[in-house]
């Protein structure tokens, strides 16, 4: 079973550095004796952004999960076995939505990857993958 987010990467990225380059101008624009600091500010933050990991997919395998991501414009996938993983549901909330839906996975008690329903998955989609998961006998945590 395949799990696609809907946003893209390049797009994601695009938007957050057209919001940035527009901030930079208005700050030069008001304050042009401070374009060294705008810049270095700016700077700071699209590193900050880029940093983010960017889930693109998950695959449930036979025997695996992949879980396909993009960080400093670099595809990675980490590849965990099945045996021994455990899924964690939790609905938190924050200024950036008021609730939202967080798959986290674990290993021997060790948490190794979250997936977010802000960041372009479906709530639903979330569920029946993990449903799909515990049909392959794997743990499933009650919610905390």
């Amino acid at each position: 079973m395949r799990l696609k987010n809907r946003n893209t990467y390049t797009a994601t990225m695009t938007r957050y550095f057209l919001i940035l380059a527009c901030g930079v101008m208005v700050c030069i624009i008001t304050a042009p004796a401070a374009w060294l600091a705008t810049f270095s500010i700016a700077m700071g933050i699209a590193l900050i952004l880029a940093s983010n990991k960017f889930t693109e997919q998950i695959i449930a395998e036979t025997d695996y999960i992949t879980i396909t991501y993009q960080r400093f414009f670099i595809r990675q996938h980490i590849r965990l076995p099945l045996d021994g993983l455990e899924l964690r549901f939790t609905r938190e909330a924050s200024f950036r939505s008021p609730a939202y839906f967080v798959l986290k996975i674990f290993s021997l008690e060790k948490h190794i990857y979250s997936v977010d329903s802000r960041d372009g998955f479906h709530e639903n989609e979330l569920k029946e993958f993990a449903n799909h998961l515990i049909n392959k006998k794997l743990t499933m945590a009650s919610p905390a």
